[in-house]
């Protein structure tokens, strides 16, 4: 078996680098390490997680044990095999496994977190309008970027030419896959996109929301991830991100929700971005948990320094943009609140959560921020295209 599996992986690097056009490689990345770290739910229920931080080298024997464990307990939710409580057990610490257990219907938030239901496929259209637009807003900065998703990372930095790059998500099987492809980059192979298809074929995802079929592999291309935005342009951001990989001062892989996610003290002349996509919305973050967000961020900020979380309503092209101001220390004596919120833009927000009806709605920001006339983000990137 080790040496059929010895002779495919031979063969696959023999086809990429002796069989493919010359390309020209970029400079080494200055990228030395890669760290994890994890909190929340993730830590407090998942067996394989035995620590809050993984260096560069422990990743791979964590994410094997991991989607081992996983797989044989998605494999169950998604009626593939019999419930077998002791393979749960595998994956998920006896006292929390009875909230799994009672939460096993596919489409769970619980099911999410333990990885048998991931969204790999973006769903969020034109995310890099979003980019663009707060870099003309805010020109000039140093960008601390952090993303959820699996593509919107990428485009991020290829746009807002990140200082650094944390990626964020809730679901550690996300994480997993964007360690397999930064080990690519790190190497300096996605340098033709015939190497980058057959790259993607060899990720090693599956459980994949979205999907008609419940697998623990699924074959990947750009018609799977970027099934809601046009393939070329999303390709492209993926090629792009090579060449752009050697600006980042360092990358940080993060398993947490975003409510649980603590944020370090942000360097002088830097301003945090916080992709959230939709995940702020009330069917998934409660209004304490987004409060709790919102003082993490705080706490991570000097007095006058910013943060921009960007919101984006799943399946839609709308957005908005809100910056949060941190005014003061929570010890200081000087009267006020300890940071405020603004509404850069915000567009109609539109669902069908919770009823089969479209319905516009608002977030958790609305009543809090202190901006009375609002443009629409779509707009303003309208006309700033044209200017």
């Amino acid at each position: 078996m080790k040496r059929t599996l010895f002779l495919s992986s031979g063969l696959f690097f023999f086809t990429l680098f002796f069989c493919a056009p010359p390309v020209q490689k970029p400079e080494l990345p200055k990228v030395a390490g890669i760290t994890l770290e994890v909190s929340g739910n993730p830590l407090r229920d998942f067996v394989p997680f035995q620590k809050s931080s993984y260096s560069d080298t422990e990743l791979p024997i964590l994410f094997q044990s991991l989607e081992t464990a996983a797989d044989e307990y998605c494999s169950m939710v998604h009626q593939l095999s019999p419930y077998d409580p002791v393979k749960a057990e595998n994956f998920i610490r006896k006292e929390r496994l009875g909230a799994y257990r009672a939460n096993f219907h596919k489409n769970s938030l619980f099911n999410l977190t333990a990885g048998c239901w991931n969204f790999f496929t973006m769903n969020d259209m034109s995310p890099d309008v979003d980019f663009t637009l707060l870099k003309k807003l805010l020109p000039g900065l140093s960008y601390e970027c952090y993303s959820v998703g699996f593509i919107q990372p990428y485009i991020m930095h290829n746009i807002m030419n990140c200082r650094s790059l944390t990626m964020l998500d809730l679901d550690w099987r996300i994480l997993d896959g964007q360690y397999q492809m930064l080990s690519y980059y790190r190497k300096n192979l996605i340098v033709s996109r015939e190497f980058l298809r057959a790259i993607l074929e060899k990720l090693r995802i599956g459980w994949i929301a979205l999907n008609n079929t419940a697998q623990p592999r699924n074959t990947i291309t750009m018609d799977v991830l970027c099934k809601f935005y046009p393939p070329d342009i999303c390709e492209k951001h993926l090629m792009d991100f090579q060449t752009n990989f050697n600006r980042l001062d360092w990358i940080k892989l993060y398993v947490t929700a975003l409510h649980e996610a603590v944020f370090p003290i942000s360097p002088a002349g830097t301003i945090k971005v916080i992709y959230v996509s939709n995940a702020l919305e009330d069917i998934y973050t409660t209004q304490a948990e987004f409060d709790a967000l919102l003082m993490n961020i705080d706490r991570s900020l000097l007095p006058g320094q910013r943060a921009v979380i960007i919101y984006h309503a799943g399946g839609t092209r709308v957005f908005g943009l809100y910056e949060i101001q941190k005014r003061r220390d929570s010890g200081a004596s000087v009267p006020g609140p300890l940071y405020t919120v603004n509404t850069l833009c915000k567009d109609t927000y539109i669902t069908k959560a919770k009823t089969d009806e479209l319905h516009s709605y608002d977030t958790y920001f609305e009543s809090i921020s202190v901006t009375k006339k609002i443009p629409s983000c779509l707009e303003m990137a309208a006309q700033a295209q044209k200017g």
